[in-house]
């Protein structure tokens, strides 16, 4: 029996016929168009808990390499996320989280600017390199974990939905966390970005579009992360490029996704997918 679609809860699921691993099975919804696996996989990796899917151990890399050239990107980020930030919510001075923090490559400039920073990964070697680099506001803990006890203005989380086990669950925690009228910033791979067409051609035998086999198992399009976000939050959903100036990420100048950017903003067919907006009012307790 097919399962039910973790976005729009349609039921309208079928399978695909690429074959990932013995161990599950593709499958896509017909009315939202998100793609994942079933069942999931169990792995053992620092990366991974369990609510979540590990990291590819060459993104981690990543997170650990801390360079000039990165360090100047993640600051000048922080620096244009502010901005909107603050537009959205009015005020200059206000409390964020950050799901999925890595080494809180944005923390000292979010610091500096005046935002109240904490930052929880539950990864513990970038959360080390994280605390030896001087950020004192970093938690190895599951988000899940979180006490309900303190709201924020503003809760983000990059490349962490698509390892999620349990999408929708997860972001009732998010709502729970966030201030009435709370701002929500996720960003994930794009389903429907060039470079995840080009993926469903059979050159790998653990890829399908935006699904990597066991690290992304869910693959979300334009409409799938929508209905998924729309439950508990009024959010725009939109395609950028990895060098956006706003929601990019900060790489190096080498990378080869950014040396394709003035294609795919021709084409509308960013690598990454954007969610922002902010939560439903009608949530908040009476």
């Amino acid at each position: 029996m097919a399962p039910i679609c973790s976005a729009c809860k349609s039921g309208a699921v079928k399978p695909v016929s690429k074959q990932l691993h013995a161990a599950t099975r593709l499958y896509q919804c017909t009315v939202c168009g998100l793609a994942f696996c079933h069942p999931l996989p169990a792995v053992d990796s620092p990366s991974a808990g369990p609510n979540s899917l590990p990291t590819d151990a060459a993104y981690t890399a990543g997170l650990l390499n801390r360079s000039r050239q990165k360090a100047a990107r993640y600051e000048n980020l922080a620096e244009s996320r502010y901005r909107r930030y603050s537009s959205s919510l009015g005020k200059t001075s206000f409390r964020m989280l950050e799901i999925g923090c890595g080494s809180c490559g944005m923390a000292a400039t979010y610091k500096r600017l005046g935002i109240e920073y904490w930052g929880i990964d539950i990864d513990p070697r970038v959360v080390k390199l994280a605390q030896e680099s001087g950020v004192k506001n970093v938690s190895r803990i599951d988000c899940f974990d979180v006490p309900e006890t303190t709201k924020y203005d503003v809760i983000c989380f990059s490349q962490v939905l698509e390892h999620i086990k349990a999408p929708d669950r997860f972001l009732n925690k998010v709502a729970s966390l966030l201030t009435t009228d709370g701002i929500v910033h996720c960003d994930v791979p794009n389903h429907h970005s060039l470079p995840s067409f080009l993926y469903r051609i059979p050159i790998s035998s653990t890829r399908w579009g935006a699904i990597t086999y066991p690290h992304h198992l869910y693959a979300y399009a334009g409409k799938s992360l929508h209905a998924l976000f729309s439950q508990l939050f009024s959010v725009e959903v939109f395609a950028v490029t990895v060098d956006d100036p706003i929601w990019g990420q900060a790489i190096e100048t080498s990378n080869r996704l950014a040396l394709f950017s003035p294609l795919l903003r021709l084409l509308n067919a960013g690598s990454l997918l954007v969610a922002y907006g902010v939560k439903k009012t009608a949530l908040e307790p009476q």
